[in-house]
């Protein structure tokens, strides 16, 4: 495995450090959804190393019937994209599997989330185990993609699959969108129409 110079691994480690900072204040930043996707706003948002590596989540929720529900969130920067970024790899390197080629017991929910500086732009909630299911049989169909920059710690490797194709197959996605600069539409496409549907429900 090829060693990394001292200023190709400063410069990983401050983007890794970057990324999480982010990735901690991103989950604050959606305390409005937490409450909407909730039974009466109950969440708790993560704030362990080890919750987050050993569950799989950023924020815990409990619907109804006081069960948990663990939801791991994925955010991406820059605005609209037309494709999900599914992880195959985690580390290519040593050959570790990502969060959709390992399977994880205790996730039930993956958040994509995109952004514009700090501002929620969209997201789109998915229900972990079908998506994985549909991953593991049609994943090599699609575009591979991996770390632009070779002092990435991880040598992470992903799949490009468009976001229409992952819509019209996984039941139960909800997108998630701002109304008037808030938080509280959320649309649940039904992939099983043809004409797909959308049930507006407003909060």
């Amino acid at each position: 495995m090829k060693r990394l110079s001292q200023k190709d691994f400063d410069n990983a480690k401050e983007k890794f450090d970057r990324d999480s900072n982010f990735s901690r204040k991103k989950d604050r930043l959606m305390k409005d959804i937490w409450s909407v996707l909730s039974y009466n706003g109950k969440y708790v948002i993560a704030g362990s190393d080890f919750v987050q590596r050993s569950q799989g989540a950023d924020v815990i929720l409990q619907d109804n019937n006081e069960t948990d529900i663990l939801v791991d969130t994925k955010n991406a920067c820059g605005g609209y994209y037309k494709r999900f970024l599914l992880e195959e790899m985690s580390c290519s390197a040593t050959g570790k599997k990502g969060w959709l080629l390992a399977e994880n017991k205790f996730t039930n929910y993956l958040f994509f989330t995109y952004w514009v500086d700090l501002t929620f732009v969209k997201g789109y909630y998915i229900p972990y185990q079908p998506l994985r299911d549909w991953f593991l049989l049609n994943y090599t169909k699609y575009d591979l993609t991996q770390a632009e920059n070779e002092a990435d710690i991880n040598h992470s490797t992903a799949r490009l699959v468009p976001m229409d194709i992952v819509i019209s197959n996984i039941k139960d996605i909800k997108l998630i969108t701002r109304v008037n600069g808030e938080f509280g539409k959320v649309k649940i496409i039904d992939p099983d129409s043809q004409v797909r549907k959308q049930y507006t429900f407003d909060f």
